[in-house]
Parts: structure tokens; C-alpha cells; sequence
């Protein structure tokens, strides 16, 4: 079994939620829910407007800068 992605860390896990087919999970920095997909979870946090810029370096490498022209 391949280990546990590092993001995570960055959102739990809620499951099947009604109405929605797939599994879903939630940000723990805006609440945001998406689709408990690696690449959507991780596409959000990219973006997520509440995240620090140190979970995000933490993440994503130390040269991370979000994009604020978004």
C-alpha cells in the first residue's frame, strides 16, 4: 500500500456526502469542500485564500508564491 499523500494533512476526509457521487473533503483553512481527489485537493490549495504561507511552502517547496492576481 503506497503511503498517504502529504495533503492530507491539509484537508479531512468526509466521504460520500448526499449529492454527491464521489467522496468528498474539506479544507482546514476555508471549509472549502471539493471532491476527495489528490489532484482537486491539491489544485485548491494552490488557490485556497486562507491558507498561510508557510503550510503552503511547507507543501508545495520554499520557492512557493501564491498567485495574487487571482
Amino acid at each position: 500500500m503506497p503511503p498517504a499523500n502529504p495533503i492530507w494533512a491539509h484537508f479531512n476526509k468526509l466521504g460520500h456526502v448526499a449529492g454527491f457521487q464521489q467522496a468528498r473533503a474539506q479544507c482546514k483553512y476555508c471549509n472549502y469542500e471539493v471532491n476527495a481527489a489528490v489532484k482537486k485537493c491539491i489544485a485548491h490549495f494552490k488557490t485556497c485564500p486562507k491558507a498561510s504561507i508557510t503550510a503552503l511552502q511547507g507543501f508545495f517547496g520554499p520557492d512557493f508564491q501564491p498567485n495574487t492576481n487571482l
